[in-house]
């Protein structure tokens, strides 16, 4: 397992090279051309698949944390929305609990938004890459940096 610090940092490094993960507008773990967002890196392919096909694109960690936990705000709105939620296979509940139980959820959901907004991102490249932009991304980053290593320092899980 990778500290929080080491995450975000493999996360800015592997998109100067790699396209993010994204469907249209939307973030997806996986896409059709393999490439992942940065909750999807750290997943095995096949949890990122079921995740995908069973969620749609969008949906957010901290649903995913509800439903496997079978409670919370983003379950109550499935339950609403749906009248039922996704039911995840064995494999992907144990993973997504070991995803869980590895880092801090509010960074979890931090290091999310971190890819899936687009003025974190300069223009994407012909190569389907993009940069953190000068402005709000070099921000975002550091700001999420602190938390990081907030986190590591005190060892929050």
């Amino acid at each position: 397992m990778k500290s929080h610090v080491q995450l975000l940092e493999d996360t800015k490094e592997y998109y100067r090279t790699n396209p993010r993960s994204l469907d249209g507008e939307f973030c997806v773990y996986q896409s059709e051309n393999g490439s992942r967002c940065a909750i999807g890196r750290i997943l095995p392919q096949r949890v990122c698949q079921e995740l995908d096909k069973k969620g749609g694109s969008g949906k957010h960690i901290l649903a995913w944390r509800d439903l496997v936990k079978g409670k919370g705000s983003f379950y109550n709105d499935e339950m609403r929305k749906w009248g039922k939620v996704p039911v995840l296979s064995q494999t992907t509940t144990k993973r997504m609990n070991k995803l869980f139980s590895e880092y801090h959820l509010n960074f979890l959901k931090e290091l999310q938004n971190f890819h899936d907004q687009p003025e974190n991102w300069s223009k994407t490249t012909k190569r389907g890459t993009q940069n953190l932009s000068a402005c709000l991304g070099e921000h975002a980053y550091k700001e999420l940096m602190a938390h990081a290593k907030e986190l590591d320092e005190h060892k929050v899980t």
